[in-house]
């Protein structure tokens, strides 16, 4: 789970959409990938966050979802199929191309065994040829292998968590941060002089995604639950580091007149390992044996069963910002002046990202469907 190794891809048997020819993908998935002009998506994902944690350490970011024209839940739903598992591999999996585990075929955290023949694309690959810039703050390789970003497109920023020391990780973190505000801010994503001087003028990312490992990596030093001192910390520094972020958004907005939407999101949550063991000793026996490594069983937090409520639920929301409201599509992209007011989604399940974010910059679905809904769609029809 924390290997700093970048595993390489093997690409005998892979599926068409893998090529990295952006044609092949658009006639494998058999519709266009060109999106809305002016739209673009801002995705933060914060690995193993509990949303009561979240709730009573990151209260500032949650109420920035919670104002006008956003949606917002403190239930979503990280497993919400009976092969599901609130484990960091197949759970961003789903969350990151909409698909079931079933469909997508990720079933662990082990990327040599999973990721290299991960079955369905990501939002990296739907959006082909559309640009994306990933920045990613872990040592663990499986995000961006899930991911599967083009070499030739898109940017990738790679911040390692590495040993023990928080705070390093937390400098890894803020590095990151920076990173993010650099690409929000254009610096970072300008074409090179070399570019520029054979024409290259690269239009910036359509998609932005931030990944934070830090909550999931003290979670599993520490124990997971608000409970938590070091965990309680590192909930309301990983907010703390995505409202910097989202900042960023909200002055590119005032000073560019696009429209952005921002997703934050997490895997999983967890809990205290001695605590399964003493109140749940059957199901952690299980658990314990045939669901996962002897290396999670060994650290101080657990995740991965998805009985717990603690395991299973998490923060999640989407906040459109910028536009100055478009009449309602057949599609169901988002109009500003009809949301009146955020909407607590009880019913927002990881699978809804996806759709959400496409339906937003006006791309076309997979002709084969997904599973998720447009969590904007409901407040339009109100």
């Amino acid at each position: 789970r924390n290997s700093a190794e970048r595993l390489e891809s093997a690409h005998a048997g892979t599926p068409a959409w893998h090529s990295t020819s952006h044609q092949a993908l658009r006639l494998a998935m058999g519709a266009p990938s060109s999106t809305i002009p002016g739209r673009r998506v801002l995705l933060l994902c914060i690995d193993g966050c509990r949303s009561d944690a979240m709730a009573l350490s990151g209260q500032a970011l949650c109420k920035k979802f919670m104002a006008e024209n956003g949606v917002f839940s403190f239930s979503c739903d990280a497993a919400p199929c009976l092969d599901s598992r609130s484990v960091s591999g197949p759970s961003w999996a789903s969350i990151l191309t909409g698909r079931r585990p079933a469909e997508h075929r990720v079933v662990s955290n082990e990327p040599k065994d999973d990721m290299d023949h991960v079955s369905a694309p990501s939002l990296c690959k739907l959006l082909a040829p559309s640009r994306s810039a990933v920045v990613l703050s872990t040592s663990w390789a499986g995000l961006e292998q899930i991911l599967q970003p083009s070499e030739a497109q898109d940017a990738v920023h790679r911040f390692a968590l590495d040993g023990k020391d928080v705070s390093k990780w937390k400098a890894s973190t803020q590095e990151a941060t920076e990173a993010l505000k650099r690409i929000l801010d254009g610096g970072a994503e300008a074409p090179s002089e070399a570019d520029r001087a054979h024409g290259v003028e690269e239009p910036p990312a359509t998609l932005v995604i931030g990944y934070y490992d830090i909550v999931d990596e003290v979670g599993h030093n520490y124990g997971f639950g608000p409970h938590i001192d070091a965990y309680a910390d590192a909930v309301a520094f990983a907010a703390g580091e995505c409202g910097q972020v989202l900042a960023a958004v909200e002055a590119r907005v005032s000073s560019s007149g696009e429209e952005w939407l921002v997703g934050v999101i997490s895997d999983h949550g967890g809990s205290v390992t001695a605590g399964v063991k003493c109140l749940c000793p059957k199901l952690f026996a299980s658990f314990s044996t045939d669901r996962l490594t002897g290396e999670q069983v060994n650290y101080q937090g657990c995740h991965g069963i998805e009985l717990l409520p603690s395991h299973r639920y998490v923060f999640g929301g989407f906040l459109h910002l910028g536009g100055a409201g478009r009449k309602r599509t057949r599609e169901g992209l988002i109009a500003a002046a009809q949301c009146k007011k955020a909407v607590d989604y009880e019913g927002m399940t990881s699978l809804d990202v996806v759709p959400t974010i496409l339906d937003f910059l006006g791309v076309e679905r997979p002709s084969e469907g997904l599973p998720g809904r447009n969590l904007f769609a409901p407040v339009l029809e109100t």
